[in-house]
């Protein structure tokens, strides 16, 4: 009896949706970037990398990713190593927010790591509405689905609420010198926390680490690190000063450096 051959993904059909992307999480997108980077010859990796970081130049995992890759003589090891350890991030992430997370707090956007950490933490959730795009119904409804007491309301009400929470958080797409890339609306929020004393926290996994700033264009923003308590990483939570030390740590690849330039 024959059996039939399993159909091998085309890699790079794969690197051109991931690329365009915008409704999976950096998780899974990342997952599927390094699987097909993984599978594509060594002579297609640069072209296949630079298609990724044009196609979501905000996404620090994907930089570097890109990075990893580019400058390592195994491209295949090297995206699989990468996709292994963001797998792992968000589990850790979950485990040291739950430490710090009060009864209530303020989410904002649509983030698995912050669905894992509030679930984690047991605690009661507000989503801002988080417009344009109305990502926070879906986060409110995922939420709900594990257990946690969430509910939804429009961005100005949810402003007004930052001083009856006990935090404000929020996801980010990258971590860099000047601040945080995460959805419009996280700076109003963080300084509105500000103003009201209190706690502000950027979840990110060292993967959004990255030595330089990225472009924040439409629908995402810039918020700078100071406004924020701590960005809490799978390692802990970092202060500002010490993500301003950490952060040089994750340079770009030279090639991607120039691409850089070129967004700016």
């Amino acid at each position: 009896m024959r059996t039939i051959p399993r159909m091998t993904p085309n890699p790079r059909r794969g690197i051109r949706e991931a690329a365009s992307d915008r409704r999976s999480g950096a998780l899974e997108i990342v997952r599927r970037a390094a699987e097909a980077l993984a599978a594509l010859r060594p002579s297609d990796v640069e072209e296949a990398v630079l298609t990724l970081i044009r196609g979501q130049p905000w996404m620090a995992p994907l930089w570097r990713l890109g990075s990893e890759t580019l400058g390592s003589t195994d491209h295949v090891a090297a995206a699989r190593n990468f996709a292994l350890r963001v797998a792992a991030e968000r589990d850790g992430i979950a485990k040291q927010a739950a430490a710090l997370l009060p009864d209530l707090v303020l989410v904002h956007s649509f983030s698995s790591t912050l669905i894992a950490a509030v679930a984690a933490a047991g605690v009661r959730a507000i989503c801002t509405l988080s417009n344009p795009g109305g990502e926070g119904a879906l986060m409110a409804e995922r939420l709900t689905e594990v257990g946690v007491d969430a509910r939804v309301v429009d961005d100005a009400v949810a402003l007004l609420s930052v001083d009856e929470v006990g935090a404000v958080v929020v996801g980010a797409d990258a971590v860099g010198p000047a601040g945080v890339v995460n959805k419009v609306g996280t700076r109003t929020l963080a300084e509105e926390a500000r103003r009201h004393s209190t706690p502000c926290y950027s979840l990110a996994g060292e993967s959004k680490l990255l030595a330089v700033d990225l472009p924040a264009p439409q629908p995402f923003e810039r918020t700078p690190m100071d406004l924020f308590t701590s960005v809490i990483t799978e390692e802990g939570p970092l202060t500002p000063d010490e993500v301003a030390r950490r952060v040089p740590e994750h340079p770009v690849h030279p090639l991607l450096a120039e691409l850089l330039q070129k967004h700016k």
